[in-house]
């Protein structure tokens, strides 16, 4: 599962001046999380001048069997 506040996955391509001020939160098990406030998942991708402004926290209400992954730009 990929979460983020702009882009769930993202692969090689910019991400350029973007401000997220949304919480996340995941309720949908499976064997991997990836969560970011900017990006959930990030595959050789520049990100520059991005701003994760969110107050709240990144949340997880399930079971999660294999790794979590977790950041405040990507996850």
């Amino acid at each position: 599962t990929y979460l983020s506040g702009i882009i769930g996955y993202i692969n090689e391509s910019p991400v350029v001046s973007c401000t997220n001020k949304g919480a996340i939160s995941n309720n949908c098990p499976n064997s991997t999380l990836h969560a970011g406030g900017i990006v959930g998942h990030n595959s050789k991708a520049a990100i520059t001048n991005c701003i994760n402004e969110t107050t709240g926290d990144i949340t997880n209400s399930v079971d999660i069997a294999g790794n979590i992954y977790i950041g405040g730009i990507t996850g």
